[in-house]
């Protein structure tokens, strides 16, 4: 008879595990790759020419003029990996371009890098916690920085090289298995040849044999698993080119060595240990630990001083301190990677996961065993957060998998499932007992009644006890906060992903105030202009951060590159950046440089431009140049963003540079290196001009075809073409009048004297080089000989005393008083290094006349450089010069305002003046009140109140404000004196409508009343193409009537209008209505604009 018990349904826990663990990787795998959807040019080289080319590849486009042995030079790991892959997938009938598999090779690898960390993590603790570590790497930041779409880089395979060698190593320690070694070896040689933080590898495992042998821990398993994995790992890690012989000739690998010999020496002293007594066997080890420590000291000494063995690294130096790099090779800490994690960074790249691995740490500290001791030491060693990641996500793993297991333990099932438990043993043990065979159960069969105690006694414990609802209260806490915490885990690394290591590094964005976005696209298109518009041998010069980029993108040579290989080749481009434009000169001629970019971000607030590098630059520089690397202390002050205050020196003239490209946003500056000239040319101080006036500035009067001017020009007597005429003028029968009234208006001779009493060249001009200068007026006074640029200035002291704020007054004051000035043998003092006699002695004009006046031959940044070494001000107020565009370069906005109105009052409007002087038609200079308001009808304009009209006669000004055409002779005045898109008009309506009308004498006259001046826009940017016009007037609004020229035209002109008298002149200004005069009187001091114009005399 059947028994009646029930029995508990079969179950296959270890089916569903598995199972469960499969869906659950290869959803990670999945997530891992759809979250991040030089190498390249290399990898390209390699599948069109193969590999054995690919090793012999000589790279003319890189390092000019010294070029690039990549086979030498380049970890091919990466390069292999794409191209196996490519090779495969068209053995297969797959056509894919190997810029596909490039761009998609990093998110497949980690995916990989996924199973790895599961595999180490469940070698390490269990399943569970292998499955939390492979989700944590899957999404954590810090990997995800290296591995999403198109960062095709050496880490993006590296890091799966490294978990899998370390999931190997712990495979072949737990085994003591040959096979398992001989894989770790070769997944160690294929880190080597896939990135230098192979390093760290060969660094970790003797570490932990190391400890292993202090901890006596020493077995058979440890001695043929490193025996095997050193002497593999060793030849194979030497057929990777660039690795070489380091494994036996550098300290790095030294260690490794070390405990190799220290490892068989160990085992060498077991086996005797175990031949002889105990007491030998205890002499035996001091003598020979003695011994090897000794002579192995001694030999790696000996080995280091003879150059065999190198030292170690600086980027491993700086590892240990964070100022060694910075302070001897500066190369190294320019690199982002290699400056210490700050505090932020830790959060930014793996959130929870700081605070959960050192609970992970703690767990295998409780659990010790000889493969967690490894997964220790790799948690605490490390510093770089590429190589931490995964550790913290090993370790994070196991805390949250252990605090998982603890709370969402299941204790009712579990009570139930013992109880069948003992059900099913007591069973068995009955039917056992009911068997035949009685002879096979002996001792079972003794064992009948105490094992029915047994589950008896277990079966009371189990029932006795129950959950306590408090503590299911806090389980239930204690989960929910963990699911909450992995939550913001999974937000913020979307969050990170999707806003920081999703764009890729040519192409920006931004977000304005808005929330809009912005993409700055600079970069390529700087790179695509460089393709397309320089000779394919372009020689470019740039920080060696774009390097890849230039020779990737734009297809053209390069001086330096990412690989920084060369440190005295950086330094001498880090030195031609920090140099001035002269001395940059001469470095970028014997580099045959072609083309110089720059990065820029003074435009979009862009901080990692090249200023934000150029300390590195000097640093780096330093190292190969120290001589020319020296404090300067004459720098202006820079931008102050934050307050936007403007640069004091924002001017400058580039002598042998000349800007080819900017970018949209100015972020990419490219610039063209102009060739030499075919002769030398002479210095500025070896320079003597003699003063001449030319033969056809003598016959401008005479209605020559080309007139002269001193002014119009950098050099004296220089020719002017005559404007051409407008074309509504090319066809008048009065070509030859007007051309000859155009000729005496603007740009006659009477208009050149009144400019150039301001510069008076045999004044001030070149001063020849080796005479002596008499500035002294008085004979009986202190003279002082200054030598400047072999030019002796005999000056008054008590003249530079007048100014005590500047060098000059302070040297020949207090400090001259002190006796810290003193003159040299000859009794003269030598000033102003680097400075031009005509530049000193445009500044003696200061001491002597309170203005200095920039002398043609001198640059006004070059004076205003000058200015700043001598503490003398640059204002508008004692600054005079023809370069008017230069000037405002170098005055601030409200100094360049001031300048331009002097400009219109002083130079512009006083030439219209006299201009119209001479003509035959009546025009109205109006000036609105400064009360006044205007409300302008276009039908039916207001009356506006006029103060104190100037009537002048002239249709050559009536023209110039009528017609666009003759705007051209004002415009050529301003373009000859540097200044750039240039609008003439008038501002405002006129108060009526232009009337011509009949006098009693017959003549024709035209009554135009304005209400405001005459306005000039005009701009003084460098760059015609990217010029922002600074406007000191109002809005152009323009007038709806304009007559035609030929009716302006059609009455006969007479020569001169005499004076008419008749009854309104009697009653004088106070009228109200306009005095007409022939010759107008010259306006009085005390009136108001335009009447403060001085008087020109005819």
């Amino acid at each position: 008879m059947k028994s009646g018990r029930s029995k508990a349904p079969p179950t296959n826990s270890s089916g569903w595990e598995y199972l469960l663990t499969a869906t659950v990787l290869l959803l990670v795998c999945l997530v891992g790759f759809s979250l991040r959807l030089f190498n390249y040019r290399a990898t390209r080289y390699m599948v069109d020419n193969g590999f054995y080319k690919f090793l012999n590849w000589f790279d003319e486009r890189a390092w000019y003029p010294l070029g690039r042995i990549v086979g030498g030079t380049v970890f091919p790991g990466l390069m292999l990996t794409s191209g196996s892959i490519h090779y495969i997938l068209h053995s297969l009938n797959i056509p894919v371009h190997i810029r596909e598999i490039c761009v998609f090779l990093a998110p497949f690898f980690s995916g990989l890098t996924a199973i790895a960390t599961f595999l180490l993590t469940k070698e390490l603790w269990s399943h569970g916690a292998g499955l939390f570590a492979a989700a944590f790497i899957s999404i954590v930041p810090g990997y995800i920085s290296r591995s999403v779409a198109g960062s095709y880089d050496n880490e993006g395979i590296a890091i799966f090289a490294l978990q899998f060698t370390y999931f190997l190593w712990i495979r072949s320690v737990k085994t003591g298995s040959i096979f398992w070694s001989v894989m770790t070896a070769l997944s160690y040689s294929y880190m080597v040849s896939a990135w230098g933080g192979y390093v760290f590898i060969i660094n970790l495992i003797p570490l932990h044999i190391f400890v292993l042998l202090l901890m006596g821990r020493f077995n058979s398993r440890m001695f043929i698993a490193y025996n095997v994995f050193f002497i593999m790992g060793l030849i194979l890690s030497m057929q990777t080119p660039f690795v070489g012989f380091q494994p036996v000739r550098t300290s790095e690998h030294m260690a490794a060595m070390g405990v190799f010999i220290l490892l068989n020496a160990y085992a060498a002293i077991c086996f005797m240990y175990s031949l002889l007594s105990k007491q030998h066997a205890g002499y035996l080890m001091l003598i020979l630990t003695l011994v090897f420590v000794f002579v192995g000291l001694n030999i790696i000494a000996l080995l280091t001083y003879l150059g065999v063995i190198a030292p170690w690294s600086g980027r491993f130096y700086s590892l240990w301190n964070t100022e060694y790099a910075k302070i001897h090779i500066p190369i190294i800490s320019s690199v982002s990677e290699h400056q210490p994690t700050n505090w932020v960074a830790f959060f930014f790249d793996l959130h929870v996961l700081v605070a959960s691995f050192p609970a992970g740490l703690w767990f295998c500290c409780k659990n010790l065993n000889d493969v967690r001791i490894f997964v220790y030491f790799a948690g605490v060693m490390i510093r770089l957060m590429l190589t931490l990641t995964p550790v913290v996500c090993v370790l994070a793993g196991i805390t949250f998998s252990s605090i998982f297991k603890r709370y969402l333990y299941d204790e009712a099932a579990e009570r139930t499932l013992m109880l069948h438990g003992l059900q099913r043993r007591k069973a068995s043990h009955q039917d056992q007992s009911r068997s035949k065979d009685r002879t096979m159960y002996d001792k079972a069969g003794k064992l009948r009644k105490p094992l029915q105690l047994e589950c008896a006694e277990a079966r009371e414990q189990i029932l006795s006890t129950c959950p306590d609802d408090d503590f299911g209260t806090l389980k239930t806490i204690i989960i929910a906060t963990m699911l909450l915490l992995l939550s913001m885990f999974v937000v913020h690394c979307t969050w990170i992903t999707s806003n920081a290591y999703s764009s890729p590094s040519v192409v920006l964005a931004y977000y304005n105030n808005d929330g809009s976005r912005t993409i700055l696209d600079d970069f390529r298109e700087a790179y695509f202009w460089l393709r397309k518009n320089t000779p394919d041998q372009a020689r470019v010069m740039s920080w060696w951060d774009y390097g890849y980029q230039i020779a990737g993108m734009a297809n053209r040579t390069t001086l330096v590159d990412n690989n920084t290989w060369n440190n005295s080749h950086i330094a001498l481009v880090g030195k031609a950046m920090a140099s001035t434009e002269r001395e940059a000169y001469k470095i970028m001629l014997a580099l045959d440089v072609d083309y110089v970019l720059v990065i820029f971000g003074g435009m979009i607030g862009y901080s990692g431009d090249d200023i934000n590098k150029f300390l590195w630059m000097v640093r780096i520089a330093e190292g190969e140049h120290p001589k020319d690397i020296r404090l300067d202390y004459r720098v202006p002050a820079g931008f102050d963003r934050a307050r936007n205050t403007v640069i004091g020196n924002k001017k400058f003239n580039l002598e042998h540079l000349e800007e080819a490209f900017t970018s949209e946003h100015w972020l990419v500056r490219i610039y063209k290196v102009k060739k030499p000239r075919n002769m030398d040319s002479i210095p500025k101080s070896e320079r003597v001009f003699e003063h001449k006036r030319s033969k056809t500035y003598s016959k401008h009067s005479s209605g020559s075809s080309s007139t002269t001017s001193p002014l119009e020009g950098n050099r004296v007597g220089e020719l002017v073409p005559l404007i051409p005429l407008p074309p509504a003028l090319k066809n008048s029968k009065s070509n030859q009048k007007t051309a000859q009234q155009r000729s005496d208006g603007l740009l006659n001779r009477r208009h050149s004297d009144c400019s150039s009493n301001r510069y008076n060249t045999d004044d001030w001009g070149v001063v020849e080089v080796n005479r002596t200068v008499d500035l002294v007026s008085e004979k009986d006074c202190e003279r002082l000989t200054l030598v400047v640029e072999n030019t002796r200035f005999v000056v008054e002291s008590a003249l530079l005393r007048s100014k005590p704020n500047t060098m000059l007054g302070r040297m020949f004051g207090s400090s001259r008083d002190h006796n810290l000035v003193k003159p040299n043998e000859h009794g003269e003092y030598i000033v102003a290094d680097g400075i031009s006699a005509g530049c000193f002695r445009a500044i003696l004009d200061y001491f002597k006349k309170g203005i200095m006046h920039c002398p043609p031959n001198v640059s006004v940044a070059e004076l205003r450089e000058a200015c700043d070494y001598l503490l003398v001000p640059f204002t508008a107020e004692n600054v005079d010069c023809v370069d008017l565009r230069g000037l405002l370069h170098e005055l601030s906005n409200e100094g360049a305002k001031e300048r331009f109105n002097f400009f219109l009052n002083k130079i512009i409007l006083p030439q219209m003046v006299k201009s119209a002087r001479d003509g035959e038609r009546e025009c109205h200079i109006v000036v609105l009140l400064d009360d006044d308001i205007v409300d302008w009808d276009e039908n039916y304009p207001l009356q506006i109140g006029e103060d104190l009209p100037l009537a002048v006669y002239s249709s050559q000004l009536y023209r110039f404000f009528k017609y666009i055409e003759n705007r051209d002779v004002a415009k050529q005045l301003l373009k000859d004196r540097g200044l750039k898109k240039i609008r003439l008009g008038i501002e405002g309506y006129p108060t009526c409508k232009e009337k011509v009308r009949r006098r009693p004498d017959g003549k024709s006259e035209v009554v135009y009343s304005y209400v405001q001046r005459p306005f000039i826009h005009m701009s003084w940017e460098k760059e015609e193409a990217k010029s922002r016009h600074v406007d000191f007037a109002c809005p152009i609004v323009k007038s709806k009537s304009n007559p035609s020229l030929a009716s302006a035209f059609s009455d006969l002109l007479p020569s001169s209008p005499p004076y008419i008298p008749n009854a309104n002149n009697a009653a004088g200004p106070s009228s109200g209505r306009p005095t007409t005069y022939a010759n107008p009187p010259p306006p009085q001091p005390s009136e108001p604009y335009p009447h403060h114009v001085p008087p020109v005399d005819d």
